[in-house]
């Protein structure tokens, strides 16, 4: 219910800001414009297919598991920034790979989203040794190249090359409003359901 909520609200954003790019001079002759509200509705339909149950606490679980749990075998069994992506696991860049993974029998690519709705996806595109103690990194050692290769094609800013670290897609901002907005009524939603606040 969510990403549907959060989908509505990033394609009246999407169609918001498209009309007034369309209105200034310069962008006016871009037949792509129209297209930005439902790049971002299809992104904010994605945004959190890779958070696993219960959220972050869920995200905190499978770090646990690696760094303190029985998978804690598996690190020598690892190269470095695998083990990173384990012991820092973010729902962020699990969605990137859940998009962009082939699956066994289908195509290259995945579920072959456009590169625009993809990179609108990643909040954080660096890699996971650039976390920090926030743990928010937006792609897998095992995707490294797939980003690189979208955002090269996207024309998106390098800020530098190993760990890789680049700039955010702009309707990244876009999705990331929609998600705060909702958020934001739910959470008046509840306090109205708790009998914290009211309508008068």
């Amino acid at each position: 219910t969510h990403s549907l909520e959060v989908s509505c609200v990033g394609r009246s954003l999407g169609n918001a800001v498209s009309q007034q790019l369309s209105d200034a001079s310069t962008c006016s002759q871009n037949p792509l414009l129209g297209e930005i509200g439902a790049i971002v509705a299809a992104a904010c339909l994605a945004h959190d297919m890779g958070n696993p149950p219960f959220g972050h606490s869920g995200e905190q679980a499978i770090s646990t598991y690696f760094s303190e749990g029985k998978g804690k075998e598996l690190e020598n069994k690892l190269t470095p920034p695998q083990w990173q992506d384990l012991i820092h696991f973010e729902g962020n860049a699990n969605v990137f790979r859940l998009l962009t993974h082939q699956f066994n029998g289908r195509r290259n690519g995945g579920f072959a989203m456009t590169y625009s709705t993809l990179a609108s996806i990643v909040k954080y595109p660096y890699e996971s040794s650039l976390a920090g103690n926030k743990s928010k990194f937006g792609f897998f050692t095992e995707e490294k190249e797939t980003f690189h290769t979208i955002a090269a094609d996207l024309g998106l800013i390098q800020l530098q090359d190993n760990p890789m670290k680049y700039a955010r897609h702009p309707l990244v901002y876009l999705v990331e409003a929609a998600d705060d907005i909702c958020y934001q009524l739910m959470d008046i939603e509840d306090a109205h359901k708790l009998r914290i606040i009211s309508t008068k």
